[in-house]
């Protein structure tokens, strides 16, 4: 560990979002988890379990995409000829 602490001011750190949040917050995690090794045993497993729900959600999705575009009929109709209308 190092003898000298610099100190962290999470205010100080402006980030508008996207990209750039994204790296800062994995930079941030990645320095706690070298200074901590007892946490890195749960981030590890919230990884995988984030990692395996997320595939599993996409997988569910595209699933049910699927069941719905083989339950829709190809073309789609008003049933606005004269066989479908009723009788003034």
């Amino acid at each position: 560990m190092a003898d000298d602490i610099t100190p962290f001011q999470m205010s100080r750190i402006s980030v508008r979002g996207g990209l750039g949040a994204g790296l800062l917050v994995a930079v941030l995690v990645a320095a706690m988890l070298a200074d901590l090794p007892p946490l890195r045993g749960p981030a590890l497993g919230a990884l995988a379990g984030g990692l395996i729900f997320g595939v599993g959600r996409i997988l569910w999705r595209r699933r049910k995409a699927a069941a719905v575009a083989a339950d829709t009929p190809g073309t789609l109709s008003l049933h606005l000829d004269d066989a479908h209308r009723r009788p003034h």
